[in-house]
């Protein structure tokens, strides 16, 4: 008898960390997003607040919630995130789950990207009434581009890995 076959198998500690801590920042997030959003909302709705300017009370609320959605989505790529966790956890790592949660954070983190540097400068041009669109972007939102496109580009890599496993699996048997 070897040795290997009496030791147990490892655990995957690193995978279930990583899980409890995104579980630990959902609702985290929710606070954070939703309790500045809800507070904006309720000041530009009763007047109490001075930074609406030229806009109607109704553009600005639209305005404020339009400013939440990178943050909604980047939010949404945590709870995707969460899938992914899970599935590694159990040592599914090209389960259908895993890689189209994996390519889902990706398409959110890209989608937040978008909103982020074309949607939200666009909108708030429409309702000033200045046309002149400005592309508003920071470091970070091009190294969150990058980080989306790569997340994106590994889970489609992984669910081709999965289809063609799968694939091969069915032939031997």
């Amino acid at each position: 008898m070897s040795a290997q076959a009496d030791t147990p198998a490892p655990k995957v500690v690193p995978t279930t960390a990583a899980r409890m801590f995104v579980e630990f920042v959902i609702p985290l997030l929710v606070a954070a997003i939703g309790l500045p959003l809800v507070g904006g909302v309720y000041l530009i709705a009763t007047g109490d607040i001075d930074a609406v300017g030229s806009l109607s009370t109704g553009s600005a609320l639209l305005l404020r919630l339009a400013e939440a959605v990178p943050a909604v989505l980047l939010a949404l790529c945590i709870v995707a995130l969460r899938k992914v966790l899970l599935e590694y956890e159990r040592g599914q790592f090209l389960s259908v789950v895993a890689t189209t949660s994996f390519e889902r954070v990706g398409a959110f983190a890209l989608v937040a990207i978008l909103a982020q540097v074309v949607g939200v400068p666009a909108l708030r041009a429409a309702l000033l009434g200045e046309w002149r669109l400005m592309l508003d972007y920071t470091m970070f939102d091009v190294s969150l581009l990058l980080f989306g496109a790569l997340l994106s580009m590994v889970g489609a890599v992984f669910g081709r890995a999965a289809v063609a496993i799968k694939a091969e699996n069915d032939e031997i048997v």
